[in-house]
């Protein structure tokens, strides 16, 4: 169970907002809080139901209790978040998500959200491998260039025996397009 709580920076002292809830309130690049619509968004498997389902729960910071549950076209990972990101967009609350997109071959996807219906829009395919996913994802949001910069593990089939190594992009939201950045950079964190 988890719930949402404040702290006092001074005293450390933790209050509890509103009530526990069975949703996991989860890490490893799978929250994101937009303070000016006073929303905390978190990512993970919806384990109400049997199919798997990739779900992105909206909390409210004014009561701590959850506003709305929003299936994620993304497959289901044997461990929570392994692959999956969630960013949001400070200035217009775009929320932007990426994970393995059954439809694309497990690829991974890029999709932004709608901070009012919620809508998903398809962004760009990145490529990757689900087999490759035990490394992790990070991301970072550039939101005055509107670009998401993502490292992700893509399986690199032609080395032998295939090994996993990390694949860099900086994906723009506003057009789609996809850059590949030197793998040199050999970032494991990133922040804007």
């Amino acid at each position: 169970k988890s719930s949402l709580v404040t702290i006092d920076m001074t005293s450390g002292r933790m209050t509890e907002l509103g009530t526990e809830h069975s949703e996991e309130l989860e890490a490893q690049e799978l929250s994101a809080i937009d303070a000016k619509r006073g929303r905390y968004y978190t990512m993970g498997v919806d384990t109400t139901n049997q199919t798997n389902t990739v779900v992105m729960v909206v909390w409210n910071l004014a009561d701590g209790k959850i506003s709305k549950k929003v299936a994620l076209p993304f497959a289901g990972e044997p461990f929570v978040g392994i692959g999956e990101a969630i960013d949001v967009d400070p200035t217009d609350g775009t929320i932007i998500v990426m994970g393995h997109d059954s439809s694309r071959g497990g690829h991974h996807a890029v999709y932004t959200l709608d901070p009012t219906s919620y809508k998903p829009t398809f962004i760009a395919d990145i490529g990757g491998s689900m087999k490759a996913d035990g490394m992790g994802t990070t991301t970072t949001y550039d939101y005055d260039e509107k670009v998401v910069y993502l490292v992700t593990a893509v399986m690199n089939n032609s080395a032998t025996p295939p090994a996993p190594y990390f694949k860099h992009s900086a994906v723009s939201i506003t057009d789609g397009s996809v850059t590949d950045l030197p793998v040199s950079l050999i970032m494991q964190g990133a922040a804007y």
